[in-house]
């Protein structure tokens, strides 16, 4: 019973490729004992089969090679590799989509509040969806951004002004289902969370975060993980 478990447990691709080496050496031993062919035709038979197993076995490896990178992504959960952030209907759909919650962290969420929580815009506009999954499906919204201190030039002035002002009037609103914090360092993570899934990227100095690359991905992810952890690291040592 014990050697049964032992075979049971060899990937179905060596026992493939076990046996096609198999037939490959069968078939070449014979057509090497040119006496234990019987006619010039079973030669041809023979000697076709041992060059279509090769051609297949070829293509068996590339095969394999194919498969164990797209197995990486698989296990690595990844959904998606996003050239850019600017793509507003994709994260609008997201937010559309939310259940349970929202966390973003990044630089200032200029563009965050703008897309999706004008509080100038008139009922049932696209610029309102946060606003709305927080009113209808009590999404909990977290932002976590740097302290404009850390910030310079159009971004910190941005956040001292613009943004603080709009988080304000919605924390007025929606109460603790609207939460934003500080952390107290230059910002180098892009962190969009939304349920089971999140987006994850760079920031870069001086260059708009619409135009860095991000990686889309499930929570479940062990690259996912690392991110996670640090957004609620920050989160509690954030003011």
């Amino acid at each position: 019973m014990s050697v049964f478990n032992k075979i049971a447990k060899i990937p179905a691709f060596n026992i493939i490729f076990i046996a096609t080496a198999t037939c490959i050496g069968v078939l070449s031993y014979m057509l090497y004992k040119t006496d234990a062919v019987a006619s010039p035709k079973q030669l041809g038979i023979i000697s076709g089969l041992v060059t279509g197993i090769v051609i297949g076995m070829f293509q068996l490896l590339l095969s394999y090679y194919e498969y164990q990178k797209i197995r990486k992504f698989e296990e690595m959960s990844i959904l998606d590799v996003m050239i850019n952030r600017d793509e507003r209907a994709f994260y609008e759909n997201l937010i559309v989509n939310s259940n349970n919650r929202i966390a973003v962290m990044g630089v200032t969420a200029s563009r965050f509040i703008e897309h999706f929580a004008d509080l100038e815009a008139n009922a049932g506009e696209k610029s309102k969806v946060l606003l709305t999954a927080m009113q209808t499906r009590n999404v909990r919204v977290q932002l976590l951004l740097p302290d404009p201190c850390f910030l310079d030039g159009p971004d910190k002035q941005t956040a001292e002004n613009k943004v603080k002002a709009a988080f304000q009037k919605i924390k007025e609103i929606h109460g603790n289902k609207f939460e934003y914090k500080y952390f107290q360092h230059k910002p180098a993570h892009s962190i969009f969370i939304v349920d089971d899934k999140c987006i994850l990227g760079p920031v870069f100095p001086e260059i708009s975060s619409k135009h860095t690359p991000a990686i889309y991905l499930k929570n479940s992810s062990p690259f996912a993980q690392k991110y996670l952890e640090y957004f609620n690291t920050e989160w509690s040592n954030a003011t």
